[in-house]
């Protein structure tokens, strides 16, 4: 979310510094004779393209050369009946919907005034006046309206001024359609629908439509015509002005920017001040290539500046192919699951019985190689349950998932990833203990443990004693004990806020994230006693973030049947900056 809002400020920094560069360029035409309009426009359409313009030129700090972070998706099984949560939208898409929205009610409110402008015009009448057509109208203009052909618009009123001031007036409406106006003035009305949450742009689409009236107050005095009298015919028509301009090319200009060209044209002619003109320019310029140099915060810094145990994350070996084996594979988007409703479905239907009826759960975590057209080719277990028939669940699930491809920049790209598989007994009807069911689940429990421990003695986890283990003391280390209901944590949101605060910043804004796990000693009463790390991130500053997040975590006691007891439990802190 920060890196939109950044990406947002800037947008409107590119803007600002155009309109800058404009402002400058508009007083350098001002002290050498040439147009100020052009600058404007250049404002407007760079404010409107740079910030996506941008983003396409290579650059060698991009992250094509930045091993990517495994992007992480929690998937979680609920046995049927427990329902289903919908997907909320992120701050970043309600923004996007939002812009597109209004981008769309501009236009369309454009359209309507075109079309509005269409219809009136059916009604007005053409006529010849001074030597050329015109549509005359009850009250419009005023103007020079038209797309393709241009034609000047006047008010029944006009014919009541003395014929020097209708000259003028015809003089100034005629420039306006021999230069093209009324289409300059339309492509700045779609310019900034393309941005309409801009406020620069919106101040910029007022200063081109002002350029444009000083542009022809000077192209009309260079021709001869008085400037005093020039001057009582802009103060005539700004009084009895029409409010029915919004998309042409006008006499009547807003009131704010009325004073600036009275005082134009009381100054006329302008003194040329060729020094100050090429100053001017120079500034613009200058303002424009620092545009073009604005930095885009939607791009990842350069190796150079992200964390040294980036350089030691593992890479293909001579003689290997990426879909070898798991290795960190450079993206700049990463893959997105298409078919969440069928992987639900696949979840519930592959949970095994057994385990899921005992209201035993569990995560295995599974690598996914995903081709550049986004097939998965590979499944790997990363990370066992401790369930076999568990595991195998997961990559009966994995099997279904379908993805959109990763990119590295605008290039699609095979990746591996690591997903944790989610299989939870949350949210399950309570057995009925009238009809026996609470007696066979204790049951299940029994053998499914019994099971556990034998699988255990085969395969004890690193570090772990295999004789002696029942009598050591558990809070040494990691070893397995029973339970039938697991801890659960119930401060999440102090959790969330934990995991946001101590995200650290530059691997945030590099959108890198991963998921070290944990292992939790938590007494009888529910507290953690004790915390290890089983399986790092690969970033040792996630790492030790992911140790001060389980430091905050609370949890109900672990049970054994009836009784709270003293477990450890094994827990991925996952960070992601999607």
């Amino acid at each position: 979310m920060m890196i939109v809002l950044a990406w947002l400020v800037y947008c409107v920094l590119i803007a600002g510094m155009l309109a800058a560069g404009a402002e400058a360029w508009e007083w350098s035409a001002r002290w050498s004779g040439r147009s100020a309009r052009w600058g404007w426009l250049a404002a407007l359409a760079g404010s409107v393209t740079l910030p996506w313009l941008l983003r396409l030129i290579p650059e060698r700090t991009w992250v094509e050369a930045m091993p990517s972070a495994v992007a992480v998706l929690r998937m979680e099984a609920v046995v049927p009946g427990a329902g289903t949560a919908g997907t909320a939208w992120s701050a970043a898409e309600v923004g996007l919907a939002a812009w597109l929205i209004a981008s769309v009610a501009m236009l369309a409110y454009v359209a309507l005034l075109l079309l509005r402008l269409t219809r009136a015009s059916r009604r007005w009448r053409m006529a010849e006046l001074d030597g050329g057509p015109v549509l005359m109208t009850g009250g419009v203009g005023p103007a020079a309206v038209g797309v393709r052909r241009g034609v000047v618009v006047l008010p029944a009123w006009v014919m009541e001024l003395d014929a020097e001031l209708r000259s003028l007036l015809l003089r100034h409406e005629r420039e306006h359609v021999a230069a093209g106006d009324p289409r300059l003035l339309l492509a700045g009305l779609v310019l900034l629908a393309a941005m309409p949450w801009n406020p620069v742009i919106w101040l910029q689409v007022l200063r081109l439509r002002n350029a444009i009236e000083l542009d022809c107050d000077a192209r009309v005095l260079s021709a001869g015509a008085d400037p005093s009298r020039y001057g009582s015919l802009l103060l005539e028509v700004g009084r009895r002005r029409s409010t029915h301009a919004l998309v042409m090319a006008t006499f009547a200009e807003p009131r704010v920017f009325l004073e600036q060209r009275i005082r134009r044209i009381a100054q006329w002619p302008l003194e040329r001040r060729r020094g100050r003109a090429v100053a001017l320019a120079a500034t613009a310029l200058f303002l424009f290539v620092g545009a073009l140099s604005c930095a885009d915060p939607m791009r990842v810094q350069g190796p150079n500046e992200l964390p040294r145990e980036t350089a030691d994350r593992p890479t293909v070996m001579p003689g290997q192919t990426i879909a070898d084996a798991p290795v960190f594979t450079p993206m700049t988007r990463a893959p997105e699951l298409r078919n969440r409703g069928d992987v639900q479905t696949a979840l519930v239907r592959n949970y095994p019985p057994l385990l899921r009826d005992a209201g035993i759960g569990g995560a295995p975590t599974v690598h996914f190689f995903i081709d550049d057209q986004g097939v998965v080719r590979k499944v790997l277990i990363s990370k066992s349950s401790g369930y076999p028939a568990l595991d195998e669940a997961a990559l009966a699930v994995a099997a279904t998932m379908q993805f959109t491809p990763a990119y590295n920049r605008d290039k699609p790209v095979p990746v591996w990833i690591e997903i944790p598989i989610v299989f939870s007994t949350r949210g399950a009807a309570k057995p009925d203990t009238a009809s026996g069911d609470s007696s066979r689940n204790e049951i299940l429990r029994e053998r499914i443990e019994a099971t556990r421990r034998l699988e255990q003695q085969r395969r004890p986890p690193a570090g772990v004693p295999i004789e002696g283990a029942a009598s050591a003391d558990i809070t040494v280390g990691p070893v397995f004990t029973p339970m039938t209901k697991a801890p659960e944590l119930l401060n999440r949101g102090e959790v969330q806020r934990a995991l946001i605060s101590s995200y650290p910043p530059l691997l945030r804004d590099a959108g890198i994230g991963g998921s070290p796990t944990i292992h939790f000693f938590i007494d009888e009463t529910g507290v953690v006693r004790k915390t290890i790390m089983s399986r790092s991130s690969g970033y040792p500053a996630l790492d030790d973030a992911a140790l001060e997040v389980a430091q905050v975590m609370r949890f109900a006691p672990a049970k054994n049947r009836t009784r709270d007891v003293p477990v450890w439990v094994e827990i991925p802190i996952v960070f992601t900056a999607k």
